[in-house]
């Protein structure tokens, strides 16, 4: 369990569950690492366009990183902020040292 936290529950909330009301709805996001370090959950995003263009800056790319895919992650994502009460913060006039 890499940082302390299984990870794979972010793969069960935007794969997994997605029509699955009755296992989303038995969800709940942990708020402790395994040693007991507070997490703090945050959403960033931006848009897709900006997205894509910082993609291209990199060495390699991911099966994901579609505008399809994308675009199906952003609202995904955006409905789990809503849903979990988790800061969404749109980065998209941001810098990464902002």
């Amino acid at each position: 369990v890499e940082y302390g936290i299984d990870l794979s529950i972010v793969d069960k909330l935007t794969l997994e569950y997605t029509f699955d009301e009755k296992n989303f709805n038995k969800i709940t996001l942990p708020d402790q690492t395994v040693n007991e370090e507070q997490i703090y959950w945050i959403m960033l995003d931006c848009d897709v366009d900006t997205i894509l263009k910082r993609i291209q800056s990199r060495p390699t790319s991911d099966i994901w990183e579609t505008r399809k895919a994308l675009s199906y992650f952003q609202q995904r994502f955006r409905n789990l902020s809503a849903h979990f009460g988790i800061p969404y913060i749109d980065t998209t006039q941001r810098t990464l040292e902002q």
